[in-house]
């Protein structure tokens, strides 16, 4: 019976010493720098990101199919006299599209401002994220001030626009790209 009891004690040891390493083990794999925790972190961090662009791309989208539908009345596919990037940041920034296609300077933004200049930079564009239709990220809540931080913005680089990523750090990251190339 002593003999059972020895081989239960020292087979009992093994086991929460076998746990104490698997736990160990466990804990260093989820919460080390490429551990499970931070890759899911980070994993959430870009899909909040890239959904910011999708957004923007659909909203771009919209403002195509809307020039499509006005330049085809009479027959006559005339979609580039109502659709050009500078109309669609125009639009981005509230200003009201005429009839006519012409973007109308002279009246106060009149629709939803999801853009505007952003402070300091020429040729860049501050994302209003608190504008667009659904709370699409926790990130880029910052404002449009020199100093601010985490916001995401909008870089006009050749014929490219670019979304990029200002996080609280000051690191810059570039999301990708606006889509102006629409087809039906």
């Amino acid at each position: 019976m002593k003999n059972n009891e020895g081989k239960v004690i020292t087979t009992l040891i093994i086991l929460i010493v076998a746990v104490i390493v698997i736990a160990v083990v466990a804990h260093r794999l989820i919460t080390r720098s490429d551990g499970l925790i931070r890759k899911a972190t980070s994993d959430q961090e870009k899909y909040d990101k890239t959904e910011v662009l999708e957004e923007i791309n659909f909203i771009i989208t919209q403002k195509y199919l809307e020039a499509y539908n006005k330049s085809t009345t009479d027959g006559k596919s005339k979609v580039e006299e109502f659709f050009t990037k500078e109309k669609v940041i125009a639009y981005l920034k509230g200003q009201p599209i005429k009839e006519d296609g012409n973007i109308n300077l002279e009246e106060v933004p009149t629709e939803t401002v999801y853009i505007e200049d952003l402070k300091g930079e020429e040729n860049c564009y501050y994302i209003k994220i608190e504008n667009f239709k659904r709370d699409i990220t926790s990130y880029g809540k910052g404002e449009n001030a020199e100093d601010s931080k985490d916001y995401f913005f909008i870089k006009v680089e050749g014929e490219n626009y670019n979304l990029y990523y200002k996080d609280s750090d000051g690191e810059i990251e570039e999301i990708g790209a606006l889509n102006f190339e629409q087809e039906i």
